[in-house]
């Protein structure tokens, strides 16, 4: 009975061992799992002037975007999308220097534009 006993606990250790641990940048204490952390969001915005920005199944829940830069340069914004809501976004310029996107009150569609 012993053995088996010995045996099960040392299998579990080795489990425990073998399992890859998540990899984790230090998260805040406010924010342990990341939820509310810069991402890149260029994907989820679309330029008003774009074909099919209105209509396109595709693009017609994206947020608009008014930028010199359209949805070129990187894209940014805190939040998840799922747990915290995206917002807080900014976009890098030619030489890297990160540029607020503001957010205008729109009751039809969010609107961000370029600071």
């Amino acid at each position: 009975m012993m053995k088996r006993l010995l045996a099960a606990a040392v299998l579990a250790a080795g489990a425990a061992l073998l399992v890859p641990q998540a990899a984790n940048a230090d998260p805040s204490p406010d924010d342990p799992y990341g939820w509310n952390a810069y991402r890149d969001r260029s994907d989820a915005f679309v330029s008003p002037l774009d074909p099919g920005a209105y209509f396109d199944p595709a693009k017609v829940f994206k947020y608009l975007l008014v930028s010199p830069y359209g949805n070129g340069h990187s894209i940014e914004c805190r939040g998840d999308g799922h747990y915290v809501q995206i917002h807080d976004c900014r976009q890098y310029d030619d030489n890297g220097n990160p540029h607020a996107l503001t957010e205008i009150t729109n009751p039809l569609r969010r609107l961000f534009v370029y600071s």
